[in-house]
């Protein structure tokens, strides 16, 4: 009980970032380079002197194409899968031309044309150094953490509520097959019966997150300033915690309820299963 949750999070965490990671090696642009062999050399000088100082990813990835390259269309360069290129740029530095598809042709023309500006004039727009200075704390990027660490208190909500109502759809199987359910029926309400279960396992929750909650503390405390400190809430973190607890008891009532009535029509363990996979999807 204690310990299923965790694999799950550490499951999508690893997943997450797996995704990300993919998701910018398949973002990042290639543009081919069909220019003279010193137009070439200017643009790619320009493009890293450029990159060192706005960063890799703001400029599109330069390839220079083989001088046998240059005599083929630029419309059969972009078909071969094999250079994997979004887009040719061929001309010259002082008249380039791009050749693409509508996307990239948005995306990559003022960076194209920054470029070529820089390689023709690289002594007269020589960058100079920027004298920089640390300050503790900035509105912009408080507010930007503060988002930070509600989209990620959003997500352990999430998960801890579809984890932990899921458990309720298997509670009234045992019951039902040991007969005990007539002598609860008979004995009180079955309206009382399923607000009793419901919640009682609120309340173990309850006890599970707060178990969490001092293992997560105490390796806070232990850690000690190894760790990022987040933002306090606009609220504060008292008001922040209370609201959290609020809110994840009024949503486990309000899903294992629903779960607690579907898994009450289910009589053997086999249809509880079947059913928590597409109960759990559609929530």
């Amino acid at each position: 009980f204690l310990l299923g949750p965790m694999f799950p999070l550490l499951v999508g965490g690893a997943a997450g970032l797996l995704g990300g990671q993919v998701a910018r090696d398949i973002d990042r642009p290639v543009v081919g380079v069909a220019m003279s062999a010193e137009d070439s050399r200017q643009l790619l000088a320009a493009r890293s002197t450029l990159a060192a100082q706005i960063g890799e990813r703001r400029l599109p990835e330069l390839k220079q194409l083989a001088q046998s390259a240059h005599n083929v269309p630029p419309e059969k360069l972009l078909d071969d899968k094999a250079n994997g290129l979004a887009a040719v740029l061929g001309g010259t530095l002082e008249k380039p031309i791009l050749t693409g598809t509508r996307g990239p042709i948005e995306s990559y023309q003022g960076e194209v044309a920054m470029l070529s500006a820089f390689a023709m004039n690289a002594d007269a727009m020589a960058l100079p150094p920027v004298e920089t200075r640390l300050v503790q704390r900035s509105a912009g990027n408080e507010k930007q953490q503060r988002l930070v660490t509600a989209q990620a208190t959003q997500v352990l909500l999430f998960m801890l509520t579809m984890l932990l109502a899921g458990m309720v759809l298997s509670n009234l199987v045992e019951e039902k097959g040991n007969k005990i359910i007539e002598i609860l029926a008979a004995a009180i309400p079955m309206d009382a019966v399923f607000l009793g279960k419901l919640f009682a396992m609120l309340g173990v929750s309850l006890v599970g997150i707060a178990v969490w909650a001092v293992t997560g503390g105490a390796v806070v405390l232990a850690a000690g300033h190894a760790l990022p400190s987040l933002p306090e809430p606009a609220v504060g973190w008292p008001l922040f915690l209370a609201l959290g607890v609020v809110y994840f008891a009024m949503g486990y009532l309000l899903l294992g309820s629903l779960f607690l009535s579907i898994g009450s029509m289910a009589s053997t363990v086999r249809e509880v299963q079947t059913l928590s996979m597409p109960v759990t999807m559609m929530q």
